[in-house]
């Protein structure tokens, strides 16, 4: 299964009705890097991974069982 973690940051981000430069400054990375994660183009660390499940509310294995069914939804 290939996962699209871009598509599923990008859907709760908008469902949060936040900006990608709000959650970039909640993680402490510029606009341009959390664009790069939106669109797949740079790796997410885990570290990162878990800071983005904790902006969202959300514990990490609910936040992996997240992204595994929006990837497999919108393959």
């Amino acid at each position: 299964m290939i996962f699209n973690i871009g598509a599923a940051l990008i859907s709760l981000r908008k469902t949060n009705s936040l900006t990608q430069q709000e959650v970039a400054d909640r993680l402490c990375v510029t606009r341009q890097t959390y664009s790069g994660w939106e669109h797949n183009k740079c790796d997410l660390s885990f570290s990162k991974l878990a800071d983005v499940a904790a902006i969202y509310q959300m514990k990490m294995d609910t936040f992996v069982r997240f992204i595994t069914a929006f990837s497999s939804d919108n393959l």
